[in-house]
């Protein structure tokens, strides 16, 4: 790690580096752990302070009243920090305002924000504060800027012994993905690597599977085990019915659950539910339950769902409207009602004599088996992980990412992004590219081309051994929508905050098209012009060339390569035209039902008999055959490539399924934008949005009715199915 190095920090009047100034600046020079010295300017600003700014630092304007301007102190600055490296939490801010200051450094720049945040990938917060009270470092009087630098400089050290302690596997990796880039912190983790180096050696293979890019040596090891599922759920031919009295006793204010949690709240509308759901069970019955907050609902639907999956091996399904609530009857209500089980199995916990059940079930729910699943865009897919590792084009703000979770995969067994810190757009965006993908996948080619290390498949097999697995309304629907394939089979179906589920339905069925949106979607197919190695058409082209297959064959897959090239080229040049078209008309035909959340315009058949309205069909018309043509020829082309003999072209088939992927969500635009301006469906309803700015057009639909849609997919396809919420 650099030494000696300079820390830096300001306080500011404020956040504008354009129109704010600088009040303070503090340096400390560092020798390794070791403060050499010191240095701090307090700066006359010419302004008033607010009171926001005195309470946050304890700076007054007595305190800065006949202290040098910022010109006059600069050249101190400079002089003090010279060529040493540089460290400052969050860089960027303090650099821009002496910049604006008029100092440009050139010197080497570490930022503690940026390097706690891939070290420590899912921590809440990267405040100063924060990270200092991690590692217990003093922060004797937050604000100040020599208390902050010298605090920083602890915390610099801290994060280089927190690097040098990572896998040297993914020190590796991550050195080899910066290795041709300017990235900040390049040397950083050079520096890490080499101290790494002095205590461990890579094996030999695990070094031959990271240079031919296996994923394996970068995993958490509990992450590789394979057959670590528990068996399959099949359920009993007759179903034994539920002991409604005994379940009830769980909750009595002598009961079972009391004793284990003295704190707890006996409520007769909590046992009324709790019956309700037990009948329900054992009557095969569709049950709607409205009970306020307050009620304890989830007890009194958790109990007897456990208890008929644990004595009928009949999987139940509760979903939630929201992850938060997903995450506590997992993390917090599910364990309670474990923990009093455990309580009954050690005799630590009793019930009335005679009343048996319960005890019963107590020795049932050492086995019991619950499972956390949700929608797919919430794992990690390792093959689009290798996807991204294998580019050399990487910008700055993917080189970041991809450490941030090259570090997590060292500590993650469930690859759920709500263990990974995404605090920006630009994160969340690349996370969007890592995530696995409907239609991207199957369990079979992830089993073999990942060796069963696809998170998502993982849960999913587990969920198979699963008595009870807890849903958002997102999945339960995405489960619906591809016919069951989302989630095990089940046949009972607890729905809490079912007051949300018709919005859910809604979202989960609509649609949303915009011309960045189809734009994006055209240069994962082929870059405008071509530019830069990457397209699942550049993709197929290389792989195609380094296949062994003969020079007929290629040079017939390289034509129609080539054509399909071209229709992404037509409609690229088509699309902003159409665009253009309904922006003006939208523009023109808006009503005055602008505000300041932007403008949303009902496209129903009086809009469509506007005038104007030919032109948006007309500019349709143009690039709408160019979709349709780019889609069908994207699946002849994926046909084509199935037939051939794979085995000489490498990682073919992950290529088809991305081909696949990008041709379906080609097509499905084509027909909802076709619905949309020319052909609508009778249970739709379509609009076009302008955002605030008047800038950013999009196209929605949505069904107009999902009433017929619940009864169908869920109320006639259950043998029973429990809704409840406060308000329904």
């Amino acid at each position: 790690m650099p030494s000696p190095f300079v820390t830096l920090d300001l306080e500011t009047t404020g956040l504008d580096s354009g129109s704010d100034a600088i009040i303070e600046i503090g340096c400390v020079r560092f020798d390794g752990d070791e403060v050499v010295d010191r240095w701090s300017k307090l700066i006359n600003p010419r302004r008033k302070l607010s009171f926001f700014i005195t309470s946050l630092t304890g700076i007054t304007d007595r305190d800065l009243a006949g202290k040098p301007s910022i010109d006059d102190v600069l050249p101190d600055l400079r002089r003090f920090i010279g060529a040493s490296p540089l460290v400052a939490q969050s860089a960027g801010f303090d650099l821009g305002f002496l910049r604006a200051a008029g100092l440009y450094l050139n010197n080497e720049v570490y930022d503690t924000f940026e390097l706690a945040s891939i070290l420590l990938p899912n921590r809440s917060s990267y405040s100063l504060g924060a990270l200092a009270s991690e590692f217990g470092i003093e922060l004797a009087q937050a604000h100040r800027a020599t208390d902050d630098a010298e605090a920083t400089g602890q915390l610099f050290n801290a994060l280089a012994r927190q690097a040098a302690r990572l896998p040297l596997a993914t020190l590796i990796e991550i050195n080899r993905l910066a290795a041709n880039s300017n990235w900040g912190l390049r040397s950083f983790f050079r520096d890490a690597e080499k101290e790494a180096t002095r205590t461990v050696f890579l094996k030999t293979y695990e070094r031959k599977a990271l240079e031919s890019g296996d994923l394996g040596p970068l995993l958490n090891p509990l992450a590789q085990r394979r057959g670590q599922f528990p068996e399959e759920l099949v359920p009993v031919a007759n179903p034994e019915p539920l002991d409604v009295d005994g379940l009830a006793g769980f909750l009595e204010m002598d009961g079972p659950l009391a004793q284990v949690f003295p704190g707890y709240e006996h409520r007769e509308p909590q046992i009324e539910m709790l019956r309700a759901v037990a009948d329900a069970f054992n009557n095969g019955d569709h049950v709607l339950i409205e009970a306020g907050t307050g009620t304890g609902k989830s007890l009194a639907y958790l109990l007897p769902a456990m208890a008929w999956a644990l004595q009928n091996r009949r999987r139940v399904v509760v979903s939630t409207n929201t992850i938060n609530l997903q995450d506590q009857l997992f993390t917090k209500d599910l364990p309670d009602i474990e923990q009093v089980f455990a309580a009954l199995r050690s005799g630590d916990a009793s019930v009335p004599a005679g009343d048996t059940s319960l005890y019963r079930l107590a020795e049932q729910a050492d086995g019991f088996q619950v499972a956390l699943m949700k929608g797919r865009s919430n794992y990690l897919c390792p093959r689009r992980l290798d996807t991204m590792r294998s580019r050399d084009d990487l910008n700055e703000d993917e080189l970041k990412m991809l450490a941030r979770v090259l570090v997590w995969l060292t500590q993650t067994t469930t690859g759920d992004r709500v263990e990974l810190s995404l605090p920006t757009g630009r994160d969340r965006a690349i996370w969007g590219r890592l995530a696995t993908e409907v239609g991207g996948c199957s369990a079979e080619r992830c089993e073999n081309s990942q060796g069963g290390r696809c998170f998502f498949y993982r849960n999913r097999r587990a969920a198979e051994g699963a008595h009870l697995i807890v849903v958002n309304h997102a999945l339960l629907l995405a489960d619906v929508a591809v016919g069951g394939r989302a989630l095990p089979e089940y046949e009972h179906l607890i729905v809490d905050e079912a007051h949300h589920l018709e919005d859910a339905i809604t979202q989960q069925l609509s649609f949303t098209a915009s011309q960045p949106d189809l734009e994006r979607l055209l240069d994962d197919i082929y870059p405008e012009g071509g530019q830069g190695e990457r397209g699942v058409l550049y993709d197929l082209r290389k792989r195609l060339v380094k296949g062994g297959l003969s020079a007929t064959v290629r040079q017939g897959l390289d034509r129609h390569i080539s054509a399909t090239q071209q229709k992404v080229e037509l409609a690229r040049d088509r699309l902003g035209l159409f665009f253009m078209v309904l922006h003006g008309f939208i523009g023109d035909n808006h009503g005055g039902q602008n505000s300041q959340y932007g403008v949303r315009v009902r496209l129903d058949r009086k809009m469509r008999a506007q005038p104007a309205w030919e032109q948006v069909e007309i500019g349709w018309d143009k690039i709408g055959p160019t979709l349709y043509e780019l889609g069908e020829a994207m699946n002849t082309l994926r046909k084509g490539l199935d037939e051939l003999d794979q085995s000489g072209v490498p990682d073919l088939e992950e290529l088809l399924s991305d081909l696949g992927s990008l041709a379906t969500q080609v097509m499905e635009n084509y027909m909802h934008i076709h619905a949309a301006i020319v052909q609508p469906e009778d249970n739709g309803i379509y609009w076009a949005e302008l955002d605030r700015d008047g800038r950013r057009l999009s196209i929605h639909d949505a069904p107009l009715h999902v009433g017929p849609l619940v009864e169908q997919h869920l109320f006639h396809a259950k043998e029973n199915v429990i809704m409840t919420s406060a308000t329904l």
